[in-house]
């Protein structure tokens, strides 16, 4: 049986933090809402943005939206608000008609999600999105297969996708400085209080015993030196 001391876990710790770095998100992206809900488990959040009775702007400043804030800044006017129906910026973006997100990404257009608790799984439908010149970031991870979806598509297309790990921001922006403007609505979304368990590896463990090993043959040295002068 091991015994460590206080020296020896302070050995131990040192040794998992500095080897164990943060890995990058892997995402399963989808195309249709059935199929994201159904690998979430069927437990997620929805946000319509119906509440909103007026247009409420996120460009240059920030709008609590319950569970998450939007914030922005757009070279383009009538873009970065919650739009009260009819859109302003083109009835294009419309998605079903009620209250949703008009939105746009350019060289100096883009926007941001902050959600309040680790989030795990996105999506929303979109109308007259430009996967050519949009790019999505969950926190600093690329999320890939972003969809084009023609503009004025009854209803919109949706997109979503679950990420391997937690993050809580989702960031839009351009990929060439190119504009493109969309609308976004029904939001959905997935919040894990679960802690991420520590995968435990074997490498990591042998290092950690050698460092605990070798304070002590150190430690028992020192000591025997001392009784010896």
């Amino acid at each position: 049986m091991l015994e460590f001391s206080g020296g020896g876990i302070g050995v131990l710790a040192t040794v998992l933090g500095i080897s164990a770095p943060a890995n990058a998100l892997n995402f399963t992206t989808f195309t249709d809402r059935a199929s994201w809900e159904a690998a979430v488990g069927g437990s997620f959040s929805e946000e319509t943005f119906n509440s909103f009775t007026v247009d409420t702007s996120f460009n240059g400043s920030s709008v609590d939206v319950g569970d998450f804030t939007l914030n922005g800044t757009s070279q383009f006017s009538g873009f970065q608000q919650i739009d009260f129906p009819p859109i302003t910026a083109s009835s294009s973006l419309n998605i079903d008609g009620t209250t949703q997100i008009v939105a746009a990404t350019g060289s100096s257009s883009s926007f941001t999600f902050t959600f309040d608790a680790p989030t795990t799984a996105f999506g929303a439908s979109f109308n007259e999105l430009n996967s050519n010149n949009t790019r999505l970031r969950a926190d600093s991870d690329v999320v890939p297969n972003l969809p084009t979806v023609n503009g004025g598509t009854p209803g919109g297309g949706f997109f979503g996708f679950v990420a391997d790990g937690e993050f809580t921001t989702l960031n839009f922006d351009s990929i060439t400085g190119s504009g493109d403007g969309f609308g976004m609505d029904n939001v959905v979304y997935a919040s894990s209080s679960a802690a991420v368990p520590f995968e435990f590896s074997p490498t990591l463990g042998l290092l950690a015993v050698a460092g605990v090993w070798g304070v002590s043959r150190l430690r028992k040295r020192s000591a025997v030196s001392k009784m010896t002068e």
